[in-house]
């Protein structure tokens, strides 16, 4: 597809100090896949069916992204095709920043967490490092996020969450546990290429 140049916005547009916002819910595509990989698990049928098809038949978030562009209020932002822990690092190493993000802020769906209890995994992991979400990431001053986040709710219903912060590179990434501890982000995600 074609974008007007003036409508364009790149991941290495991020600033210190603007808020890490991201569309949806993050995990639904990694719990599906381990669904279909292990369909040997005993689960809720339809919480199986609902997580195989947020793996099997992603919906990219082409209107808000196009709203979020046309808008102006955003400095940065991308797909999450490879986990939001290695996402973040791009648009950070491509815009010379660092980060922080709130465990107890990131968007799990109620699916994946009772999926995840079931089989004793982290929804943590699901929604960090699982990968083809598609959902966006974004980075915006903080005068605009609400208004961000208005707008997509507003003219989509599509969930937006105000996760984390941008901060200087010397910070690194990092992650602020429910329990108050700052840990070292670990950013490994999706492998496209894994057989």
């Amino acid at each position: 597809g074609e974008i007007e140049p003036e409508f364009l916005l790149l991941r290495s547009g991020a600033k210190t100090g603007d808020k890490i916002l991201v569309t949806g819910n993050l995990g639904d595509s990694s719990a599906g896949l381990e669904i279909i990989e292990n369909l040997d698990f005993k689960f809720e049928e339809k919480i199986k069916i609902k997580l195989k098809q947020a793996h099997l038949n992603p919906c990219p978030r082409f209107v808000e992204g196009k709203i979020i562009a046309k808008s102006r209020l955003a400095h940065s932002m991308m797909d999450i095709s490879d986990g939001l822990s290695s996402d973040l690092a791009k648009i950070c190493e491509a815009s010379g920043v660092g980060a922080i993000i709130w465990e107890d802020k990131i968007p799990i769906s109620k699916e994946t967490l009772a999926f995840a209890k079931s089989v004793k995994k982290s929804p943590l992991n699901f929604a960090l490092h699982g990968g083809e979400d598609y959902e966006l990431l974004l980075t915006s001053p903080p005068e605009n996020a609400n208004l961000i986040i208005q707008k997509i709710q507003g003219k989509t219903k599509t969930k937006v969450s105000e996760l984390g912060e941008i901060k200087d590179k010397e910070f690194g990434i990092k992650i602020v546990k429910t329990d108050g501890r700052i840990m070292p982000l670990n950013t490994y995600g999706w492998d496209h290429f894994r057989m």
